[in-house]
């Protein structure tokens, strides 16, 4: 079935094979210096590796899932915090990831992953196929910007799928060595 949808997805997108670029506004974060802060978006809707990423989001998954620092979204968050019993002179911290997906180190993220689907998945070719996809997914993504076409180097775009997988397992892997 999954090959079906890559070939389709080709097909389909043959036209015109690469991601786009585009900025989305922090609405949430409100205006800075009279200007609204911004967010880069590499999209990969219509890339030719589109496909192959969303094969390799849901074979990540289960693996960011199982990790202790993992929650689904904002309301599962809310509901682990309010199930917490604090001393009435508690202090509760919070600490944020500043541009978390640009600051991940592709080469260090690949390496990193890479073993840890081999510990966990075993040493075969169900993994080597996962691994080889991950390296085409994040080494590979190129991208249209009007007239001009780029390749990202550093970083990780965050309209490719399996983007929140990716970084949710770098960083659980990075917790994990602390």
């Amino acid at each position: 079935m999954a090959h079906t949808y890559i070939r389709n997805h080709i097909k389909n997108n043959a036209e015109s094979p690469f991601g786009q670029f585009y900025i989305m506004y922090k609405i949430h974060k409100g205006m800075k210096d009279g200007k609204w802060p911004t967010r880069p978006v590499c999209s990969d809707v219509t890339g030719l590796l589109h496909g192959l990423a969303k094969w390799v989001t849901e074979e990540l998954l289960p693996l960011a899932k199982q990790q202790p620092s993992y929650f689904k979204d904002s309301f599962a968050l809310k509901d682990l915090l309010m199930a917490i019993q604090l001393p009435p002179n508690a202090r509760f911290f919070t600490a944020d990831a500043e541009s978390m997906y640009t600051n991940i180190p592709t080469e260090a993220a690949l390496e990193a992953i890479s073993a840890f689907i081999i510990t966990k998945r075993g040493d075969n070719i169900f993994s080597e196929a996962l691994i080889s996809a991950l390296r085409l997914v994040f080494r590979f993504n190129f991208l249209k910007f009007g007239d001009t076409y780029w390749q990202q180097i550093s970083g990780t775009a965050m309209g490719t799928p399996p983007a929140p997988a990716w970084a949710i397992l770098y960083c659980a892997l990075y917790e994990n060595n602390l």
